[in-house]
């Protein structure tokens, strides 16, 4: 059963404006060390746009409930491996509650947007 849905559409340009506008410490509320490494280097800003679009399509299929942040969601693989959510504290606990058994990711950028979507499965 589904038991929650999620889609965000990010701008990658708009990602990599506000990085470099806040700098690290804005990277580091939304993202984990791992999303970090993998939005290094070359299309930086269009895998980080990606993860951001899943975080944010996530937080919507649990229902936007307080005290979700966006580093409670993250996501693990893409490139040449299928991406998933790897959820942490709060959004956790919220997924706990809701009975999920299943998040299912799909990821899109082709530039300058990115879209991620999240089908939440539960009992």
């Amino acid at each position: 059963m589904i038991a929650g849905l999620g889609v965000a559409l990010v701008e990658s340009d708009r990602v990599e404006r506000l990085l470099d506008r806040h700098g690290p410490r804005l990277a580091e509320r939304l993202f984990t060390p791992s999303e970090l490494r993998a939005g290094a280097g070359r299309r930086g800003a269009e895998r980080l746009a990606a993860r951001l679009a899943a975080k944010l399509a996530a937080r919507d299929a649990l229902g936007r409930s307080p005290g979700l942040r966006l580093r409670d969601f993250e996501v693990v693989g893409g490139g040449r491996e299928r991406p998933f959510l790897r959820l942490h504290g709060t959004a956790a606990r919220r997924a706990r509650q809701m009975r999920i058994e299943a998040l299912h990711l799909s990821l899109t950028h082709d530039p300058p947007c990115a879209i991620g979507q999240v089908v939440a499965e539960g009992a």
